[in-house]
């Protein structure tokens, strides 16, 4: 019987262990990734934030606005809108920014031409239009910029152009023509180019690597035939 009441006093107190740290489990809020990740540059731990997590919205990025000293901000898998994307306009030290979901729109732009140490942004599914896209001619020491949307055309590719450092130009599903393939052509710092989507023709692509036989290009992911650097990869 002693052994019996004993066993039984383990079981209950293993019972009661397993159910408070269950009730400690619901009642203790969890830090999310990104709050880490605040955190982390707070307390001068790092300078660079990058979150995967798709639920992220405009008042997360409440957390990410003060962070002078930030200098990559990663947000690849999360959609934001113009005000949200507001918030970001006083990273003054932010040298890349990875937003590939955001969806921004002409009215979003402005904030994001103040961040004039960017060297790297990724914008790859956007509302832009070519008006909104001659804003960010104002950052000059852009290096890399991915960018899609359909209302992207000839002329936007004009305002590309007048990047004085850009090395990588990726365009998705852009609405050029081989009229803006002549813009790409003048773009002498340009290395790689990548180019998903668009309107040109055989030829006019073939006009391209004639005059710009330097260029590391890719269309849909692929080397043209008459590429004279088919199969070589030095890509970006």
């Amino acid at each position: 019987m002693r052994r019996l009441a004993s066993e039984n006093s383990f079981t209950l107190i293993g019972a009661l262990a397993l159910l408070a740290a269950v009730s400690w489990t619901w009642l203790t809020p969890s830090v999310s990734p990104l709050a880490s990740a605040v955190e982390a540059v707070r307390a001068g731990r790092s300078d660079k934030i990058e979150v995967y997590a798709p639920t992220l919205d405009d008042d997360d990025l409440l957390l990410v606005g003060d962070l002078t000293q930030l200098k990559s901000l990663a947000l690849p898998n999360a959609r934001f809108s113009d005000a949200g994307l507001a918030h970001l306009a006083g990273l003054s030290q932010l040298q890349s920014l990875n937003l590939p979901a955001a969806g921004l729109t002409d009215s979003g732009v402005e904030p994001l031409a103040r961040l004039t140490r960017l060297r790297h942004l990724n914008l790859h599914q956007t509302e832009l239009t070519d008006a909104g896209l001659e804003r960010l001619t104002k950052l000059a020491r852009l290096e890399l910029l991915r960018l899609g949307g359909r209302g992207i055309t000839d002329a936007g590719l004009k305002s590309i152009a007048a990047l004085p450092n850009l090395r990588f130009l990726h365009l998705l599903d852009v609405s050029i023509t081989d009229a803006g393939l002549e813009s790409v052509r003048s773009m002498r710092r340009l290395e790689s180019f990548y180019l998903n989507g668009g309107r040109t023709t055989e030829a006019g692509l073939a006009a391209l690597l004639a005059a710009r036989p330097d260029l590391h290009f890719h269309f849909f992911g692929e080397h043209l035939p008459a590429d004279p650097r088919h199969g070589h990869h030095e890509a970006r």
